[in-house]
């Protein structure tokens, strides 16, 4: 696995030495836990799932979701190739288990990464 400096978008804005797998994981976790139009600068980064996370979860909802999250995925990290995205409700706990399968687009791998949104 490969080690590179990579300045990637956290809480405190330090550049961090990770590894590619990483620092890509980091970027999708930032992305989906900022609220699109909070950030400073750049009003584009971010995306609305916090939106969906007191809505009745029934197929119409499902689908914007995944798709929120995939347009927000591709919009601001443009190192993704592919995206799939998977939700699964968990009613007892209150959250959202969103599973996200990616490649790059300088490793076709297949990459996964599992999100809870809790309201």
């Amino acid at each position: 696995m490969a080690s590179y400096t990579y300045i990637d978008f956290s809480r405190t804005n330090i550049e961090s030495n990770l590894t590619k797998d990483s620092s890509i994981k980091a970027s999708i976790v930032n992305i989906l836990s900022t609220a699109r139009g909070s950030l400073p600068g750049n009003p584009e980064f971010g995306s609305d799932v916090h939106r969906y996370l007191f809505e009745p979860m029934n197929a119409f909802t499902k689908i914007s979701l995944i798709d929120n999250i995939k347009s927000s995925l591709y919009r601001n990290d443009p190192r993704l190739a592919t995206v799939n995205v998977s939700i699964t409700e968990d009613k007892s706990n209150y959250k959202l288990a969103v599973t996200i399968e990616f490649t790059t687009k300088q490793d076709n791998e297949p990459q996964i990464i599992t999100v809870n949104l809790k309201g």
